[in-house]
């Protein structure tokens, strides 16, 4: 065997022994944070008699909602207990998207009431704690959420 094979086969062996360990426990992490804002998400609803119609994981959020009462949960990793909002006073709901030249910084959801007055603003995308490759994905949940909560809000709007 000649000193490049060998010098290769040892290279690989050590980032072998490194870099697979490193991404299991990575994958791992990610994996039990989920579980646990999944779990501190679902006794929330459970503690408010809230049946949680739809859920989605967003890489360290999740959204969920509550179609009969009319309530949003959202919490984040940096938030152990989920913020509990009413959709009730709600008027309308839409996106924002901050841009600082051609990056973005932020895409928010934002809830305001009827006097205009932003009541809520959920984070789906914040440039420093999220993956920039994922912007339009969360670009696409924000925009479908509004959808969802301003078409509820027309359906209440018509009954009453």
């Amino acid at each position: 065997m000649n000193t490049f094979t060998e010098n290769s086969l040892i290279v690989a062996s050590m980032l072998l022994t490194i870099i697979v360990p490193s991404v299991a426990l990575v994958y791992l992490e990610r994996r039990k944070r989920r579980k646990a804002l999944l779990a501190a998400l679902e006794n929330t609803a459970s503690r408010n008699g809230l049946d949680l119609s739809r859920v989605n994981y967003l890489d360290g959020k999740i959204i969920a909602w509550d179609q009969r009462k009319k309530m949003l949960l959202f919490t984040y990793i940096m938030n152990d207990r989920p913020t509990m909002i009413d959709l009730n006073p709600i008027s309308r709901c839409y996106v924002v998207r901050k841009e600082n030249g051609k990056d973005t910084t932020s895409i928010l959801l934002q809830i305001e009431d009827a006097n205009k007055l932003v009541r809520h603003s959920i984070p789906f995308y914040e440039q420093f704690t999220d993956s920039e490759g994922n912007v339009e994905k969360f670009d696409g949940y924000s925009r479908e959420w509004a959808r969802l909560i301003n078409n509820n809000l027309k359906a209440l709007e018509i009954a009453n």
